[in-house]
């Protein structure tokens, strides 16, 4: 896996750098590798890097580091315009 995560983040910074017509060329061997990959691999190691990260993961990740506290609402426009007052949405720091 580690392999692999190496290799896609060498193509990425390739791709990124690359001008339009490189990287049409590297989505249409993107596409044809896949395509070779997914018809000769062995189904298990499909389903193994299918599962690499499962939904139970990033839920935990999620609660863990998204927590009230470390959210910000920003909030644009003209403040007698809104429903509600400002005040409403917690503590108000007024940036002009």
């Amino acid at each position: 896996r580690g392999a692999m995560i190496g290799f896609v983040a060498v193509l990425l910074v390739v791709f990124l750098r690359a001008p339009v017509m490189g990287k049409l060329k590297i989505i249409l061997a993107g596409v044809l590798f896949l395509g070779i990959v997914l018809t000769t691999m062995p189904g298990r190691l499909i389903a193994r890097y299918k599962t690499a990260v499962s939904e139970e993961d990033i839920n935990h990740t999620a609660a863990r580091y998204f927590t009230s506290q470390n959210f910000v609402t920003l909030v644009l426009g003209n403040e007698t315009a809104f429903d509600k007052p400002l005040s409403s949405l917690g503590k108000i720091i007024k940036i002009d």
